[in-house]
């Protein structure tokens, strides 16, 4: 069906012109969709890391001081995409600072997250 000069209707650039506004304003609204989306991965990441982290410290805390000792960065068995590591130094006598640093991908690298407490003899 064909219009008639002077019968209502859009031209092609009224929709070229439709179609650009549309896609102008849709780009910055998907952009933002894919950093919130991102940002809420990185958190969740994070919040796990910040869970094994303590659950691990809580379990030495149970542990006799004499029995607490390092571990080396492995993968947890449970949470493939996450490693974990216990440190141990002697800053003084009858005193150690444990640090439980666990470890994930995220992005371009590697993240870690540190967890530091003293136990005392």
């Amino acid at each position: 069906m064909r219009l008639k000069k002077g019968q209502p209707g859009f031209s092609l650039v009224e929709l070229l012109l439709a179609f650009l506004l549309i896609t102008v304003g849709l780009f910055p609204l998907l952009r933002a969709l894919s950093t919130s989306l991102m940002a809420s991965s990185a958190s969740k990441s994070y919040s796990q890391a910040a869970n094994l982290a303590q659950t691990k410290t809580e379990e030495i805390k149970n542990l006799n001081y004499d029995s607490i000792s390092a571990e080396t960065k492995s993968v947890l068995t449970n949470y493939p995409a996450f490693k974990r590591e216990v440190q141990i130094t002697n800053p003084q006598t009858n005193l150690k600072d444990v640090k439980v640093i666990v470890y994930w991908q995220a992005g371009t690298g590697e993240v870690s997250l540190n967890l530091e407490t003293l136990f005392a003899k």
